[in-house]
């Protein structure tokens, strides 16, 4: 696995790096692609009948990941943001107690496609997004009970329609929310290489929803209607990582003169000049 550095260069300089390992341009053949999260909901609960949740007083009563799960599901559209948060902090002290077994179980109940499905049904309401979002993000970092495994990633990884969902919420015009998909989606990328093969087939599809011709459209295209300084920033380590990931340097060249075909060159020079009139001001 590779090692997540905390920090990813954002500066124009880095694109000119040379590290390894994937080709950005070859498009993923549709028979690799991942699967819609619509069609992987509704597969499963076509052929799957989901057990009836016990009654409880209330969502804090629920103590195992599959009785959540199952929560989830019978209540993706009136699910609200402070059950998300109990359910964060369970999830986090399951963490500071090294005890994995409960994101296991979740994940085996179906949790993860719930919380897919759930994105989908309810994509308009961002705080609800940015719930599903800030969840997958702790079940990412879950890690056995020795701390090298990364168990939450491997879940996340085999569950390939919850890294399509996740690549399908940057719709938002919410520029809070389109960070943090990045953010994850960077973490992801830079865990190992079938995560990051798993995020190009994600963007690709995304962008091809969208009639897109390259990896990059989206992203780049979304820059130029969210001026803000931090968000740019953002964007720009995620397109350092799908950079530097890429296979050799000709694949890298390859993928700058795409970028300058979106008027990318355009942006960085806004940036430089936003950056320069910060610092003297």
């Amino acid at each position: 696995r590779r090692v997540a550095t905390a920090s990813i260069v954002a500066a124009p300089a880095a694109f000119a790096s040379t590290a390894a390992p994937y080709n950005v341009h070859s498009r993923p053949s549709r028979d690799h692609r991942a699967p819609t999260v619509i069609n992987m909901v509704s597969n499963f609960e076509r052929h799957h009948n989901t057990p009836a949740v016990p009654e409880v007083a209330s969502f804090a009563e629920l103590k195992t990941g599959r009785d959540i799960a199952r929560w989830i599901n019978d209540n993706k559209s009136d699910m609200q943001t402070y059950q998300f948060f109990q359910f964060m902090q369970t999830l986090q002290a399951k963490q500071t107690q090294s005890d994995h077994t409960f994101v296991t179980d979740f994940a085996a109940a179906q949790g993860l496609t719930y919380l897919c499905a759930m994105s989908v049904l309810r994509r308009e309401e961002v705080p609800i997004l940015a719930c599903i979002l800030d969840t997958l993000h702790i079940i990412l970092n879950t890690r056995d009970v020795n701390r090298h495994q990364l168990i939450g990633y491997d879940l996340i990884r085999e569950h390939s329609h919850c890294i399509q969902a996740i690549a399908d919420m940057f719709e938002s015009k919410e520029k809070t929310l389109k960070c943090k998909v990045l953010k994850l989606l960077s973490s992801i990328c830079l865990t190992d290489d079938d995560g990051f093969e798993q995020v190009i087939q994600a963007i690709y599809a995304y962008n091809e929803k969208r009639d897109g011709s390259s990896v990059f459209d989206a992203f780049v295209k979304s820059m130029y209607f969210h001026p803000d300084l931090d968000f740019r920033c953002v964007q720009l380590k995620f397109i350092n990582v799908i950079l530097n990931l890429s296979p050799d340097l000709k694949q890298r060249v390859e993928s700058r003169n795409m970028l300058i075909e979106l008027g990318f060159d355009t942006i960085i020079e806004q940036l430089w000049q936003t950056i320069l009139t910060a610092s003297e001001s």
